[in-house]
């Protein structure tokens, strides 16, 4: 079944139940071009709220002008990408493949390896309206936010090589990202977040089927926001974003 019937189906489902369902674009970017019509089709003719890729496509990133015809249409349209981690790059040495970890560590590594590409790769530069979420807490970029820039700014300063990329790497992940919790549901965490990213860029996410709701939810329950801050996590972003009700 390729890309497109699976999106007519996703399609069907909310034309029956509009009020429980949306849906993010599935494509198939190793043909860009293919998959660029198709985000296409579905922002424009199914009304679908962005589109949805995994991870690397051959061992390759979004970074790669291959693959702009995607970022293109989706900046065209304004809708963001949900970037879906996936287990580490097939071209990853064997001593990074740990029993226990290939998930909790190895997923956030390559998807926060795969954001790092898109920002020195300068796809924000041209594309400034690009709009990416990404999950699990924001796979550890917002605990690195400030290493990240001291160490970019230094690396360049010391080599004397130009800047790939116009601004310092937490500038892009504020404006260029929205978070969702997914599974990571530890309020210290979570403050730290919100705090670095704002409010409006955090969102709750429970991550089913790998993850319970029931826990996720009495987590949020206890953690000490305040009423406009938890509607804007809970549920209010959300509509922003993806451009839904929730209600």
């Amino acid at each position: 079944m390729c890309s497109s019937d699976l999106n007519d189906k996703m399609a069907d489902a909310i034309r029956k139940y509009p009020t429980r369902y949306a849906a993010l674009a599935g494509v198939a970017p190793q043909d860009p071009v293919a998959a660029a019509k198709e985000i296409d089709r579905c922002l424009s003719q199914l009304k679908f709220s962005g589109a949805f890729i995994a991870g690397y496509t051959n061992g390759e990133y979004l970074d790669d002008p291959k693959y702009t015809p995607i970022l293109e249409v989706l900046s065209q349209h304004d809708k963001p990408l949900y970037l879906h981690p996936r287990e580490l790059n097939h071209g990853a040495p064997d001593v990074m493949r740990i029993p226990g970890f290939t998930v909790g560590w190895g997923y956030s590594t390559e998807t926060s390896l795969h954001v790092l590409r898109l920002m020195a790769g300068g796809v924000f530069d041209r594309f400034p309206k690009l709009q990416l979420v990404i999950g699990h807490m924001g796979e550890a970029l917002p605990f690195w936010a400030d290493r990240l820039d001291n160490r970019f700014e230094w690396e360049f300063a010391s080599s004397g090589r130009q800047k790939p990329m116009k601004r310092l790497p937490s500038e892009y992940l504020r404006d260029h990202f929205h978070i969702t919790t997914s599974g990571m549901n530890y309020w210290p965490q979570l403050k730290l977040t919100i705090d670095l990213m704002g409010i409006d860029k955090v969102m709750f996410a429970v991550d089913y089927p790998q993850e319970e709701h029931r826990p996720a939810v009495e987590a949020i329950d206890k953690a000490p926001m305040g009423k406009e801050d938890r509607a804007k996590f809970l549920y209010k972003n959300a509509e922003r974003v993806f451009g839904i009700k929730s209600t």
